[in-house]
């Protein structure tokens, strides 16, 4: 009964981290998307201001 419990849990726990690391990723990917289009932004706008 106990094992079968825990090997439940473990899955449960298993799943729930591939869950996260999957979700942390997507955000990961796509804050430094947001990020490098402001910085993009930044720089087209300082260029912008030296001409």
């Amino acid at each position: 009964m106990t094992s079968r419990i825990f090997l439940k849990m473990t899955n449960l726990q298993s799943r729930c981290i591939t869950l996260i690391s999957l979700v942390v990723t997507l955000g990961l990917t796509i804050l430094t998307n947001i990020i490098s289009d402001i910085i993009s932004d930044k720089i087209k706008n300082r260029h912008r201001w030296k001409h």
